[in-house]
This record gives structure tokens, C-alpha cells and sequence, in this order.
């Protein structure tokens, strides 16, 4: 597992595109979102798993949730939200963002339950099997929740968003953001997210 968090090797940086429109890249942190959810639920069932890959797993999922979390949602408030309103929305559209509003609200409450728990699992492994109940029944709410909402998004947002405002216009946010992450955090992608797909030593919360 340790092997997972080493940096990526610079050739597999330097393949991927600099510039993707910004849908593109709300919907790589979309998969980014799948995936952790999907860790956090691994790490709620965990069986014959070590206190120490117990341990890093927890951090991994803490550090996605109260860190890179935060930033996906910045970048589609910051990049999104101010131009999608200076357009005429239809009234269905509003009641639909209005109802993704609601959904974010119901995943930070689940974050707001679930963070305690990851936190006591990094800190003190060995309490895990005290903790796996609920962290199993709170994770599995939300992953429901996450994915509700990140399909939401993608079949109802992101489409009238292409309908709005040209490719060029699209690009031009990407790189806005790229910019911005460059500034703000200092590197195009969070390190987590370019290492998440390198393959580590096969374990239960590692397949």
C-alpha cells in the first residue's frame, strides 16, 4: 500500500493533457469522488487488514474529505456558479440546483458524522472493530449520497453548461483553474489524486 503514495513517475505527468475544458475536469474529480467513497466503504468492511494499513487507509480517506473534497467544490463554485446565474436559467434548472444544494447540505452532515470516526481509526487502529458499524452504515449513506449527487450534476448541470457558453469559453476555464491550483496549492493536481491509480502491493484495501 505504501508503494501507492509514491510520487508518479514525471513521464506519466508529462502524458497527460495540460488543457481539458472544465467539464472535463469536474468530471475527473467526479471519478476521484466515486473512488474514495468507494475506499471509505472498503474501510468500514475491512477484514484481516493490519492497525498500520488500517491506519494509512483512514488517513488517505480523511485526507480526501477534508482537503481535495473542499477544493473539487471551490472549483465549480469559483469556475460555474458566478456564470452559470448571469445567464437566464429556466425554472426547472433552478429547482434542480436548488435540490443539489439540498444534496450538499445531507453530505457534509454525513462527512460531519463520518470525519470522527476516520480520524480515531488513523489515530488508534486498533479501535477499529468498535468503530466498523458505524462507520460501515455511514459510509455506505454516503456513497448513496455522493453518487445521487455527482449524477445529478452530470446528467442535468453539465449538459445545459455545454448549451451556455462555447468549447473555446470551456477551455479558457480550465485554464483559469489550472492557474489557480498552481497558485493556491502549488501543483496542477492534488499529489493523492496523480497516485491514486499507481497499482501498490495487493491487500484488502488495495485489490
Amino acid at each position: 500500500m505504501k508503494d501507492s503514495l509514491m510520487p508518479a513517475p514525471e513521464a506519466t505527468q508529462a502524458s497527460e493533457p495540460l488543457v481539458k475544458d472544465i467539464l472535463q475536469v469536474l468530471l475527473e474529480g467526479h471519478e476521484r469522488i466515486r473512488r474514495f467513497t468507494a475506499l471509505a466503504v472498503q474501510l468500514a468492511h475491512a477484514q484481516d487488514v493490519s492497525p498500520a494499513e488500517l491506519s494509512e487507509t483512514a488517513a488517505r480517506v480523511l485526507h480526501y474529505f477534508t482537503v481535495e473534497l473542499p477544493q473539487h467544490l471551490e472549483e465549480e463554485e469559483q469556475c460555474l456558479v458566478p456564470r452559470l446565474f448571469a445567464e437566464p436559467l429556466p425554472v426547472e434548472l433552478v429547482d434542480q440546483l436548488w435540490a443539489m444544494e439540498t444534496q450538499h447540505d445531507a453530505c457534509e452532515q454525513l462527512l460531519a458524522r463520518l470525519v470522527p470516526l476516520w480520524t480515531r481509526v488513523r489515530d488508534t487502529p486498533r479501535r477499529y472493530p468498535e468503530l466498523a458499524e458505524r462507520l460501515a452504515r455511514e459510509s455506505h449513506q454516503l456513497m448513496t449520497a455522493m453518487e445521487e449527487h455527482v449524477t445529478m450534476e452530470e446528467r442535468i448541470l453539465f449538459p445545459f453548461v455545454r448549451t451556455c457558453f462555447s468549447q473555446a469559453t470551456l477551455v479558457r476555464l480550465a485554464e483559469e483553474n489550472l492557474l489557480r491550483r498552481l497558485n493556491t496549492w502549488g501543483e496542477p493536481l492534488p499529489r493523492q489524486d496523480r497516485t491514486l491509480d499507481e497499482a501498490g502491493p495487493a491487500s484488502p484495501l488495495n485489490p
